[in-house]
């Protein structure tokens, strides 16, 4: 019946008071709610506004949500920015360092950034090498060991995997280039 819909909106409305967090959001929402103690009908015109307010609450919401997500991937990129060359650097150790569990991290970032959390340490850590590479006479070891590599062959493998070419060819072709 008509008076049982009613009170449906009516107990949806008193549920997600709370979340209107504007004035104007807070204001029609208790127009919406008098005008249902008062007619005690629901018409188009009600239906209509409480589609709108639930909108824009779930909008505003929505909002809240993705400002959140980009504090917490700002607190992620700067832990892993302060601790890039600590050869200690891992999966757990930025979750801890966080606030958030290993897991959480990984789906978080793979979602928001498109690649995993360790691609995207070994990312920057490769694109901090080949700036030295090329700028610095720094020998490969003591290049590896301010990056935080500690694995020497296992780095020119996949420096020569990516690149193409070994770091020291890689210094000799962008030394000469400048």
């Amino acid at each position: 019946s008509k008076q049982q819909l009613s009170f449906v909106i009516y107990d949806i409305l008193t549920s997600i008071q709370k979340y209107a967090d504007t004035p104007s959001l807070a204001e029609q929402l208790n127009e919406i709610l008098s005008h249902l103690l008062t007619r005690n009908a629901v018409d188009d015109e009600v239906l209509t506004a409480v589609e709108n307010i639930c909108t824009a609450i779930a909008n505003q919401r929505k909002e809240i949500q993705s400002s959140r997500n980009n504090e917490l991937l700002d607190t992620i990129k700067q832990f892993i920015m302060e601790h890039l060359c600590d050869n200690m650097l891992s999966l757990e150790s930025i979750a801890e360092g966080c606030g958030i569990s290993s897991s959480y991290l990984s789906r978080f970032f793979k979602a928001n950034m498109g690649c995993t959390t360790m691609q995207y340490v070994e990312s920057l850590r490769m694109d901090m090498v080949k700036n030295k590479l090329r700028n610095t006479n720094d020998s490969l070891k003591q290049i590896l060991a301010e990056m935080g590599y500690v694995d020497q062959s296992g780095f020119i493998r996949r420096f020569k995997k990516l690149e193409g070419v070994t770091p020291i060819t890689y210094r000799k072709m962008h030394q000469g280039a400048q």
